[in-house]
């Protein structure tokens, strides 16, 4: 083994903002902690209040996302390390299935991703911008029937 992998191995990666810190000369104005147990508290919030929720089995709130094998793993981390719990329990939907099962036609569970705005760039705020636009667009055009 290396000197480099046993150096990674034995480092945190996850929401490490030091190299982002240093190099913008960021400072943010909540910790990460902070902004995950806001984030949770407005999940839980949102989701309470919703009596006919689409996206809530059983009162509780569906993560929905591009990839949920890869960033269901982020949040769900981010939730119990924060709050000690994930107000979306233990699993999420794909959109691309959502969009095909909409669609009527498994094999097009790739074509939702048109509907993005922002570009997907694989920068997490880009990605996850364009994702809302593609979801929110797909439920329009199927409340409107016009899902194709």
């Amino acid at each position: 083994m290396s000197h480099f992998l046993a150096e990674q191995l034995a480092t945190a990666h996850l929401f490490d903002q030091r190299r982002t810190r240093a190099v913008l000369g960021w400072t943010p104005a909540v910790s990460l902690d902070e902004g995950i147990a806001r984030l949770g508290g407005l999940v839980r919030i949102r989701s309470a209040g919703v009596t006919a929720c689409r996206l809530c089995a059983d009162g509780r709130p569906v993560f929905v996302s591009d990839n949920p094998a890869f960033d269901f793993q982020w949040i769900n981390h981010g939730f119990w390390h924060a709050l000690g719990d994930n107000p979306f329990g233990h699993s999420g939907r794909r959109i691309g299935d959502y969009y095909a099962g909409l669609a009527g036609d498994f094999r097009r569970a790739q074509d939702w991703k048109r509907f993005r705005v922002t570009p997907h760039d694989h920068n997490p705020v880009n990605d996850a911008m364009g994702n809302v636009e593609a979801f929110e667009t797909i439920q329009r055009l199927h409340r409107e029937g016009r899902l194709r």
